[in-house]
């Protein structure tokens, strides 16, 4: 099906082109409700230093990218249709002991999202010597805001896929850290790996209380909280969560730089969430870089950060991809 004959690129969005963005915007500012008790009661609640626990002789860090090409619009029934070109790609890095880190499954993609109905395929940009694919996404009558959603969403998709398809080293011997939420991941995701997901940010309060939120600050490196459940209206998709400090904070900053939040699915019974949460305590501040060698260090560990920039370089040059879409909608392009 045609593109719409008025689609045009859009300049008002501009300032969101050429952004290289990750997961993040996963976490919302709405608490949700938790039960703190699940390990600990919360007057007990205290920073834990694990002794030491059989690890799995593996790491696999997941991790994706996302970038707006150029944003675009159109007019159907006098009505604004809103547009973007969007890059994104997604893989792993594998760190085992006394072996140099690999990188794998690593895979880009690229997306026409429209807020429109009926509109499918491919699109083949020229670039040059080769082409840009991009398959056309219609997602129905939707804001700009839910447009980049749109493609966070096939990103996240993308990360699901490696873990969950198979694509990437599973078993007993590998964890699987996943960096952000767990929630876009399948249920079945965990069965056949150990899988966590690594926040971050803070831009959730999920401990109320002065003896719950002091006991995080109050982390040392290579300590955790105790686990706290996470409630959701399905039982399905509640998870166990605890705070891990990668890196102490330096002078003058304040005492949550350094602290990650990861999490696993409930389902898999607290005692397996206990050894979980006892080994990102023991092994994720090894990853751990200093503050200024990243801007999210040191909570954006090394194999992340190093998978993030090959990532962005893989989605192109964005001068260049987006001169390329320049020119195919100034000649008229559409879909196949």
């Amino acid at each position: 099906m045609a593109l719409p004959a008025s689609l045009r690129l859009h300049p008002w969005a501009s300032s969101y082109e050429g952004l290289i963005e990750g997961a993040e915007e996963d976490e919302d500012s709405q608490g949700p409700e938790v039960d703190p008790s699940v390990e600990v009661p919360p007057e007990g609640w205290c920073p834990r230093r694990p002794e030491a626990v059989a690890g799995p002789d593996a790491f696999l860090f997941v991790d994706g990218v996302r970038r707006v090409d150029v944003s675009v619009a159109a007019l159907e029934n006098e009505r604004p249709v809103w547009g973007l070109f969007g890059s994104y790609g997604a893989g792993g890095v594998l760190c085992r002991p006394g072996v140099p880190a690999s990188r794998m499954g690593e895979e880009v993609r690229r997306s026409l999202v429209l807020a429109a109905t009926g509109y499918q395929g491919h699109l083949e940009v020229p670039a040059g010597s080769a082409s840009l694919r991009y398959l056309v996404v219609s997602i129905g009558d939707k804001e700009q805001k839910e447009v980049r959603q749109a493609v966070q969403h096939r990103m996240r998709e993308l990360e699901a896929e490696l873990v969950a398809g198979g694509r990437l080293p599973a078993g007993d011997d590998v964890l699987v850290v996943v960096d952000g939420p767990l929630t876009f991941l399948p249920r079945w995701a965990g069965h056949s790996a150990a899988v966590v997901g690594l926040v971050k940010t803070h831009h959730r309060r999920y401990l109320e209380g002065a003896s719950l939120a002091r006991c995080i600050v109050e982390l040392a490196p290579g300590e955790r909280t105790p686990i706290f459940l996470v409630l959701t209206e399905r039982e399905v998709d509640r998870r166990f969560s605890w705070y891990v400090r990668v890196a102490a904070p330096p002078p003058f900053h304040h005492p949550l730089v350094g602290i990650v939040r990861l999490e696993t699915w409930a389902e898999g019974g607290l005692e397996r969430a206990r050894r979980l949460a006892d080994i990102t305590a023991l092994v994720l501040p090894r990853f751990a870089p200093p503050l200024g060698w990243d801007a999210r260090a040191p909570a954006n560990l090394y194999p992340v950060a190093a998978l993030e920039e090959h990532l962005r370089h893989s989605l192109g040059d964005h001068a260049w991809v987006r001169r390329s879409i320049e020119s195919y909608l100034y000649r008229g392009g559409g879909a196949a």
